[in-house]
């Protein structure tokens, strides 16, 4: 679930009780000052904000009355079919001819109740979108984690699950580790970055993510997955090497990602790579920005994961 706030700043005290509210029930959700950096294109931040999310909260007030932007979320809303919730700041308000059809609240406590049913409710979609990831799943397991034919889940269809990425905390820790290589796979603007969150205590991430570094599930897929296991293990990578078999480590792509992690770093490589006329200068800057999106938000994620510590207590290898 996924809100975007749509409002005119002469509501900013109102709209800053509101998302204090979202932010009490964990939800991700869209505010202008808040996910909008300077310097930023306005408008692509909104149409990215668009398409991750599943519902639009538009506060009415007389401001927002005579505001266009609101009313072009609002139409965005319709065409990307969104869950539109009008909001009053005041009951004495009418609703705009373009909402007239809406139900609306009034309190930020209807809010609440509201969000909180949402947040726990499987819709049909999301009924529906479980039942496509068991079935790529179960291929994806017989296929031995490979990326081939259609195991994983392409960018469109990743969307709509994207959307719901926080009702499927509760899958098990395969799915979870199957979602996340997707979303490595995808890139989703950095989107990654929040599933791996998801699973910062799931070693069972490691393994897709090393077949990943022999290149062949493309360029942009290896350098993220290698600069994720190398934040993940850090100083102890050589314990991550010696953990696997030597058919993976006897290739030569997978062979050179691990000199990168272990010697440089993959952010580095990347810097080098992206300033030089190296074929793939572009796809390196997009990694690199990728993994600054990253970094802002999830700065906490290297001391709070236990994933190397679970992963070598598992599958390290063990002294005589």
């Amino acid at each position: 679930m996924y809100v975007f706030i749509s409002y005119n700043h002469s509501n900013k005290e109102f709209v800053d009780n509101l998302s204090k509210v979202i932010d009490e029930l964990g939800l991700d959700y869209f505010l202008d000052e808040k996910s909008v950096n300077w310097g930023d294109d306005i408008n692509i931040e909104i149409e990215r904000a668009f398409s991750k999310a599943t519902h639009l909260i538009v506060v009415i007030s007389p401001g927002s009355l005579k505001s266009q932007w609101v009313s072009y979320e609002v139409g965005l809303a319709r065409a990307t079919k969104l869950t539109i919730l009008p909001l009053l700041t005041d009951p004495s308000l009418d609703l705009p001819y373009f909402l007239a059809r809406f139900n609306y609240k009034t309190s930020l406590d209807d809010v609440k109740n509201y969000l909180q049913q949402e947040k726990t409710k499987p819709s049909a979609q999301l009924l529906n979108l479980l039942k496509v990831i068991d079935e790529r799943f179960e291929m994806w397991k017989s296929l031995k984690y490979s990326g081939r034919g259609d195991a994983l889940i392409s960018p469109n269809e990743f969307k709509p699950i994207n959307k719901f990425r926080d009702m499927l905390t509760e899958l098990d820790k395969e799915r979870l580790a199957y979602l996340f290589r997707c979303a490595v796979q995808n890139g989703l603007n950095a989107e990654w970055g929040k599933w791996l969150w998801m699973n910062k205590d799931n070693e069972l991430i490691v393994y897709p993510l090393v077949i990943v570094l022999d290149g062949i599930a493309g360029w942009r897929p290896r350098w993220r997955s290698a600069y994720i296991l190398e934040i993940t293990f850090g100083d102890d990578i050589a314990l991550l090497i010696q953990g696997l078999s030597s058919e993976i480590i006897k290739d030569a792509n997978t062979k050179a990602a691990f000199e990168v992690m272990a010697t440089s770093g993959v952010s580095e490589y990347l810097d080098t790579i992206a300033e030089s006329n190296h074929e793939k200068k572009e796809e390196a800057t997009l990694v690199k920005d990728e993994i600054a999106k990253f970094l802002d938000g999830l700065a906490n994620y290297k001391d709070e994961q236990t994933v190397k510590e679970r992963w070598l207590e598992l599958y390290g290898k063990k002294d005589d």
